[in-house]
């Protein structure tokens, strides 16, 4: 909730982010599980806000750190990389594995 706080006390529009997402990670075994939030602000790029569920053990963590390609974060209690993969690439992954 703390993405979500942030936005509404700096009245962020999606114009003024460079970069905002909220998805599910893939755990081990390639199950949808947990949530990752990022939002980076063009007034403080490059810092990413990251606001995450561990898809592995479940632990609820915020952080922020530095936005750059391929991102990705490690949880804070098992060490778990989450990772945020172009959109683009994670669809060609999803169909390649349905064929």
């Amino acid at each position: 909730m703390k993405i979500a706080e942030f936005i509404k006390k700096n009245h962020i529009k999606p114009s003024d982010c460079i970069y905002h997402t909220w998805r599910q990670p893939l755990n081990k075994k390639k199950e949808r599980a947990g949530n990752i939030r990022v939002i980076v602000w063009k007034k403080e790029a490059p810092k990413a806000r990251v606001e995450y569920t561990c898809p592995e053990c479940g632990f609820t963590g915020y952080l922020e750190t530095i936005w750059k390609r391929p991102f990705f974060i490690r949880c804070e209690k098992c060490g778990f990389r989450i990772s945020v993969p172009r959109m683009k690439d994670e669809i060609k992954r999803e169909r390649k594995q349905l064929n």
